[in-house]
């Protein structure tokens, strides 16, 4: 099933330098990366590299999060 989202809402993801190790993190169903701003930040601060994603049809209304599918949500950590 694919989907044809309109254009997606302010991207809120956040990359954190830190060093050689990266790490992904990634938001639940109808979250955003704010959530795990003090995760990615207390991670960044050990050393690591981090990037907190936004899922398609997330940080958006509630329409397009409806609208989104698991294949569009797969293709956004692709």
């Amino acid at each position: 099933m694919t989907s044809s989202l309109p254009v997606r809402p302010i991207d809120r993801s956040e990359w954190l330098d830190g060093g050689p190790l990266g790490i992904l993190l990634i938001h639940g169903l109808g979250g955003t990366p704010v959530e795990m701003r003090f995760l990615a930040r207390a991670l960044a601060r050990h050393g690591h590299t981090v990037f907190t994603m936004q899922l398609a049809g997330h940080c958006g209304s509630t329409h397009d999060l409806g609208r989104s599918t698991l294949g569009d949500w797969s293709r956004s950590v692709d």
